[in-house]
């Protein structure tokens, strides 16, 4: 039975168990359940989520499709823009443009430059409307009041959305205005009229509409005042009547025979009949008539019989051109552009007609520009290829200088290698012919008298010449003392005086004149009466004449071409002289000119800028550092970019017990006097270098140590920059080639400097 009873109580605690088990199970369920409504209730808010930000997103590409659209309209409205040929055309566009974009009734534009103004225009598209709406802006205080409220606005806005009741209390009824747009139109902020778009029905002009019209306000503004401002206000200036009354008097005929042209009427024969004041007061004819003459008369010969060719076979109606230099009487050209006709009058008279253009001015500036860029090329040509013989010159000359001292002074070859360096001795003085024209590299300019020197040289000719040549001098006292290269002027004047010279050979009653005064130049570019072509400002003219036999006109345009001559010399440079003076006075900023008149003379016209002479003041002095002393041998930078000079200058150093430190161009050169500044005695410095040049090296150099010692070498440099580095500091200067006597003559006397 006790058995019993414990299996029975075993099963119900088993049971009960069960029912514990089953209810914690049915309790997690519960709150699984919980958690599955709970996602449930999250993936509804998502679900609603997504869909409105689908829906905002559509709504965002349509937006945006609807701005594309917009924007190709408006590319397309402005270059419809750009054909307008007239007002009309622009208003008819212009408001088709606006109905395509906005649900409007009605629309004009008032246009009104300023409150003074008493004309004004009224702009649409709908002529029906037209007396309304010139009803409303007629109103009492109508544009007073638009116009103040507009204010300094550069927007369009809504009228029911302004709070101004002057606005409101307007006569919009006139024309059934309930939803309305006003523009204001502007140039550089500056008011001149506006625009009323309006509809019949309440809010029928949305926020997006007002939004396109501001969108092309700006290119609406500008094109109706260019497109129809424009076009209406010069056709109202010139309806004016105060126009009429400067015009009425006026002739025709008078601006003719005053204006820029000159006219003449010619016979059959070609006789000058009638001449128009233009052409009578022309100096040209100098200061004779020409009326009477016939019009060849005042053509060069070369010209005269091609001129009655054209103008005898030219027919009624017909215009032909003619080019020619004319002759006054002094000798001086003009240049005309001529058209010439022909007309019948009364069926029995025929006339010539003559159109004339004096282009003068342009002629020389042409003919002056296209000889300097001749010039000038050739002189380019002619440096390079010098400059070249000149760096194997460079090479060439220590090292022969080098095998002679090396070479015992009986040794068989002294006699060879001293014949090598007189040829290349005479080959340098060749070359620096060419590059420097016999005139030192570095001249300074110091204050001078032109006139003072001009005598000196005459002095030396005349010491060598017979009195049978007779210097005519006349020196204007108006030249003051200026800033001069006198090296560079003394050749110029020898080269000119020698020319002369030579041109009066077996001449009769030879004579020179040499002329200095001081002329100005306005801003034409100008000098009058001779036409030629110089900048404004002030210049000192030197002017060299003689009677000799003159040059052809042929001849001319080439002298002063290097190596052109009609005489021999055996020197090499025969054809040189004014070659040489060309390029003299372009060195000098000035500019030369020359007349001619074959059999009779010949003159050379020198203009140079006048460049007076500055004030005293103490010049800066430069202070080089004492030789340093305690060192065995002294050490030297040689910074030169062609190998061979590099090394036969070390060579011929280190043989007289320098150290010496080599670099191939400036910025090697600067960086190896960043490593050896203290031990660095002396820098030997080439001007022309790849990579960086000598001007800028000597400059890096000197900001790092502004006492260092500097020698410039160059076979061919500018001289304002040699000079700008010597005024900087630098000690001494070489010209390639150099003898090795010139190279250690000048380290040693810059080391002691």
């Amino acid at each position: 039975m006790k058995q019993q009873t414990d299996h029975m109580q075993s099963n119900i605690n088993t049971h009960f168990d069960n029912i514990l088990s089953t209810l914690g199970n049915i309790e997690n369920a519960a709150a699984v359940i919980s958690r599955l409504g709970n996602l449930s209730e999250d993936v509804g808010a998502l679900k609603k989520s997504v869909k409105v930000a689908l829906n905002t997103l559509d709504n965002h590409f349509q937006a945006y499709l609807k701005q594309i659209h917009v924007l190709s309209e408006l590319i397309e409205f402005q270059q419809e823009v750009i054909r307008f040929a007239s007002p009309d055309e622009m208003v008819a566009s212009t408001f088709r443009y606006l109905k395509s974009q906005i649900n409007y009734d009605g629309a004009f534009i008032y246009i009104k430059s300023d409150a003074e103004e008493k004309s004004d225009d009224l702009l649409t598209s709908d002529e029906k409307s037209r007396e309304i709406y010139e009803s409303f802006l007629t109103g009492k205080k109508t544009l007073f009041t638009i116009r103040k409220a507009l204010g300094k606005k550069e927007r369009a806005f809504f009228l029911e959305k302004e709070s101004r009741p002057e606005l409101q209390n307007l006569p919009w009824k006139m024309f059934g205005a309930k939803s309305t747009i006003i523009i204001p139109l502007r140039i550089q902020r500056n008011l001149y009229g506006f625009g009323v778009i309006y509809s019949q029905q309440e809010d029928a002009i949305t926020i997006e509409q007002l939004s396109s019209v501001n969108v092309i306000l700006g290119l609406l503004s500008l094109m109706i005042f260019q497109h129809y401002y424009f076009f209406h206000l010069k056709q109202r200036f010139l309806s004016q009547a105060r126009l009429h009354k400067v015009f009425e008097p006026v002739k025709f005929g008078d601006f003719f025979d005053r204006g820029p042209l000159h006219i003449f009427s010619l016979d059959e024969s070609g006789v000058i009949l009638h001449a128009n004041n233009t052409a009578l007061q022309n100096t040209a004819f100098g200061h004779i008539s020409p009326i009477g003459e016939k019009f060849t008369h005042f053509l060069p010969e070369d010209q005269q019989e091609s001129f009655d060719n054209a103008i005898n076979n030219i027919h009624d109606g017909e215009l032909l051109p003619f080019h020619t230099p004319l002759f006054i009487q002094n000798g001086a050209m003009h240049v005309w552009n001529i058209f010439f006709s022909q007309m019948t009058l009364q069926q029995k008279f025929t006339l010539k007609m003559v159109i004339a253009v004096d282009v003068t001015a342009q002629h020389f500036r042409e003919q002056v520009k296209a000889r300097n860029e001749m010039l000038d090329q050739a002189a380019d040509f002619s440096t390079v290829i010098s400059r070249h013989l000149n760096n194997l010159l460079a090479v060439m000359v220590p090292n022969v200088s080098l095998m002679r001292q090396q070479l015992p002074q009986d040794h068989t070859l002294q006699k060879h290698v001293s014949a090598m360096e007189n040829t290349l001795g005479k080959t340098e003085q060749l070359t620096r012919k060419f590059l420097n024209y016999d005139l030192p590299e570095i001249e300074t300019p110091r204050k001078s008298s032109l006139n003072k020197l001009i005598k000196q040289v005459v002095d030396h000719f005349q010491e060598k010449l017979s009195d049978h040549v007779v210097f005519k001098m006349e020196l204007s006292d108006d030249v003051p003392a200026m800033q001069l290269y006198t090296r560079r002027l003394a050749r110029l004047i020898k080269i000119f005086t020698q020319n002369s010279l030579e041109a009066l050979n077996e001449r009769e009653n030879p004579q020179i004149q040499l002329t200095t005064r001081v002329v100005t130049v306005d801003k034409t570019g100008l000098l009058r009466p001779e036409m030629y072509p110089l900048n404004p400002g002030s210049f000192v003219e030197m002017r060299f004449t003689d009677n000799g036999n003159g040059i052809k006109p042929e001849l001319l345009p080439h002298i002063f071409k290097p190596f052109f001559s009609t005489k021999i010399k055996n020197d090499g440079t025969a054809g040189m002289g004014l070659f040489v003076a060309y390029n003299i006075v372009k060195e000098l900023k000035g500019e030369i000119f020359v007349t001619s008149v074959p059999g009779q003379s010949t003159t050379f016209l020198i203009y140079l800028p006048l460049v007076e002479a500055p004030a005293k003041s103490a010049g800066k002095k430069i202070s080089a550092a004492p030789m340093q002393n305690g060192k065995a041998a002294p050490c030297i930078l040689v910074v030169d970019d062609e190998y061979n000079i590099r090394s036969v200058l070390q060579e011929i150093l280190e043989a007289h017990g320098f150290k010496v430190l080599t670099a191939e161009n400036g910025k090697e050169g600067v960086e190896v006097f960043d490593q050896k500044a203290d031990e660095i005695d002396l820098v030997i410095l080439d001007m022309r270098m790849p990579v960086m040049g000598g001007k800028e090296a000597f400059l890096e150099i000197k900001k790092r140590k502004n006492d260092q010692k500097v020698i410039i070498i160059s076979g061919f440099a500018k001289r304002e920059e040699l000079q700008e580095i010597m005024r900087n500091g630098a000690l001494g200067y070489l010209s390639k080639p150099f003898q090795i006597e010139d190279i250690l003559k000048q380290v040693k006397s810059t080391l002691v400097h």
